[in-house]
């Protein structure tokens, strides 16, 4: 059983995203954003990520047992940020008995789209991730775009380019999102999404 966490009647969300080069750590306290932490293009996120994380919740005089929820960021994007957040995220949420919720990285993007059908790209080395969302944002459909399919991808299909994250109206749509057991919490990977594609054909 989960316990709720907090300080009194106060709900405290740590929203931790390294799902590429920059870092980000958000503190909502009651949805709303109290405090930010956003390290850009960093190469070293293993040795900043957990300090990071400390340094947000000394800064409003918290401790990680005040936090009543966690929220990780699970991919796609990099191999090694992803994997090392959704790492820290779950270890924290399984020994501190925390409810935690996953997020895609195109989720995130989504999260600041009003319009009900459309689609959002993350560009990585070898081509692009899609995130084509119609009506449900719980549950849209991921694609990958090898690079020598981009161009003719993009021409064909309208992107929404979202340049900059609003995380109060991001924390609206984390609101929706079921709490996850820790240990389901994983990384969606290239191949997690084709593999899942695949079945999708097959049925």
């Amino acid at each position: 059983m989960l316990k709720y966490m907090g300080r009194g009647d106060i709900m405290y969300s740590l929203f931790i995203d390294t799902h590429y080069l920059n870092l980000v750590i958000v503190l909502y306290k009651d949805g709303v954003v109290v405090d930010k932490n956003e390290l850009i293009n960093i190469r070293n996120q293993s040795e900043v990520l957990v300090p990071s994380i400390v340094a947000i919740l000394d800064n409003n005089h918290l401790t990680i047992d005040n936090l009543g929820e966690l929220i990780v960021v699970n991919g796609p994007g990099s191999f090694t940020g992803v994997r090392l957040g959704v790492t820290v995220a779950k270890t924290m949420a399984y020994l501190k008995n925390i409810p935690i919720k996953a997020i895609s990285s195109l989720q995130v993007l989504a999260s600041n789209v009003d319009n009900d059908q459309f689609q959002v790209s993350i560009p990585e080395n070898n081509g692009m991730f899609i995130g084509k969302f119609n009506n449900d944002f719980l549950n849209p459909q991921y694609i990958y775009i090898k690079k020598e399919d981009m161009d003719t991808y993009v021409t064909n299909n309208n992107i929404t380019i979202v340049e900059d994250i609003d995380y109060n109206k991001l924390y609206k749509k984390i609101s929706i999102l079921p709490i996850i057991n820790p240990h389901l919490v994983n990384p969606l990977y290239i191949k997690t999404i084709e593999v899942h594609n695949d079945k999708k054909s097959a049925n």
